[in-house]
């Protein structure tokens, strides 16, 4: 791979020390680069000649970043940034940036980010090469179409959605709530042969049992007490097209025969009615419930199960994207500061920090909405560390809340202060700890962290 290197030129020691082991590491991989101490120079070295990654100090362009942001813009091909920050505080300006970054990391973390980012780095320019020339357009340094997120999970679900967009095979697509399943069945259809033709999403939990059907399989006058006028159901409307069933495991058992069918011959009937039609649709589920479980409990059909688990596609949840979770934030305070840029002014990197920590149970629809409420509380657009902590201190105080409901303490708070007693007895040794309570080191670790109890 080519780098190019736009460092500070300093006598800082710590600095220095930094930046040749990066380019010790560029080395031992055989790579190339090419350092400068201008962003100027920088510009133009991107003008003529294709660079895999550029390592950005913003100490060399923050006096000048206006001029900078307008001069990378106008490079037809902006190689991933890896942006590297030393100070404690973010301006706003930084957030500009965010479709190019491929990281924002805080320059003492950097040697030990090195390893990771060349891994990743390889793996993006692998996936750039082997994507069709019509879809590598969707791959930003920074996500892939609507997703933000360039760890190594999220990469090997942009090559899955790639893959089975050009299949017309039904998909299973699980996950926990709040990880984009609906995001993946549209970008698996904007990626189709059916992209110019129709996409219906139907949450199968938000539907009452006794109408789910007649939305799915219309119905005809006079099929029942209201049916005044005959009304199409989403499979007729979605022929040609995709229909996406999210929340399946929510679906009854009459209407899993029912779905089963279609799946099957391709036919529907309307409710009322007597005649079939024949449907040409591509078939995407979604659920975030365990499938197999609700088949021994005999509230799911194995049979259907099979039929659409053609191709299963699993979303990892924030907990095992780590590395998501910065570009996330930098992503979401862009969107909101070019909706307004008053309503951030600056970052303290502490806040940042502490964010990437939080165990988010709602993934990424928890992730902004806790940014949503720390940028609408703090009490000016500088977002500070003490913002975030009053947040957590009203979680707590929700979840105390919770305990005293009826007496009931859920499950997830036994646990969270049976492991807090543990720890506190043995004075944190995880060796001890984790014998006692009968788990590995590597989960006990996990729960620590799911539980904040560093």
């Amino acid at each position: 791979m080519n780098h190019l290197i736009c460092r500070q030129r300093t006598d800082n020691q710590t600095h220095s020390k930094i930046i040749n082991e990066l380019v010790d590491k560029i080395t031992e991989s055989g790579g190339k680069y090419t350092l400068t101490g201008n962003w100027v120079s920088a510009i133009n070295y991107m003008t003529i000649e294709h660079y895999d990654a550029l390592w950005l100090d913003w100490v060399v362009v923050k006096r000048e970043s206006e001029y900078f942001f307008k001069e990378i813009l106008k490079i037809k091909s902006v190689p991933p940034i890896v942006l590297l920050h030393g100070e404690t505080i973010i301006p706003n300006l930084f957030f500009r940036l965010c479709s190019m970054l491929f990281a924002v990391i805080q320059k003492t973390n950097l040697p030990q980010k090195i390893d990771p980012l060349f891994k990743k780095l390889t793996k993006y320019n692998t996936l750039l090469g082997d994507l069709p020339a019509d879809v590598r357009k969707e791959l930003k340094p920074n996500g892939f179409g609507p997703f933000i997120g360039n760890s190594i999970p999220m990469f090997d679900l942009y090559q899955m959605i790639t893959k089975v967009s050009t299949t017309d095979l039904n998909v299973l697509i699980t996950g926990d709530t709040g990880t984009g399943k609906e995001l993946v069945a549209r970008m698996i259809h904007s990626l189709s042969d059916r992209k110019n033709e129709r996409f219906i999403s139907i949450n199968c939990a938000a539907i009452p049992e006794n109408l789910l059907e007649s939305e799915l399989f219309g119905y005809e006058k006079g099929a029942f007490t209201d049916a005044t006028k005959t009304k199409l159901g989403k499979f007729e409307l979605g022929d040609k097209g995709t229909v996406f069933l999210d929340e399946i495991g929510d679906m009854q058992l009459n209407l899993q025969i029912k779905l089963l069918r279609v799946l099957e011959d391709h036919k529907i009937e309307r409710l009322g009615g007597t005649e079939e039609k024949q449907v040409d649709i591509r078939l995407l589920a979604a659920t975030n419930q365990d499938i197999e479980s609700l088949i021994e409990q005999k509230k799911f059909r194995s049979d259907l199960h099979y039929r659409l688990n053609v191709i299963p596609i699993e979303i990892c949840s924030l907990v095992k994207r780590e590395d998501d979770v910065i570009l996330l934030i930098f992503h979401f305070l862009g969107q909101l500061i070019k909706k307004s840029p008053e309503m951030v002014k600056s970052v303290d990197w502490n806040l940042i920090n502490r964010l990437a920590m939080i165990h988010y149970s709602g993934n990424v629809r928890e992730l902004e909405n806790i940014l949503i409420r720390i940028i609408f509380q703090s009490e000016n657009p500088k977002l500070v560390d003490k913002t975030i902590r009053n947040i957590m201190l009203e979680n707590e105080r929700i979840e105390e809340k919770v305990e005293q409901n009826n007496g009931i303490i859920p499950l997830w708070q036994v646990e969270k202060q049976a492991i807090k007693r543990v720890l506190m007895q043995l004075n944190g040794n995880i060796s001890k700890s984790s014998e006692i309570l009968e788990i590995s080191r590597a989960s006990l670790y996990r729960k620590i962290k799911k539980y904040k109890l560093e």
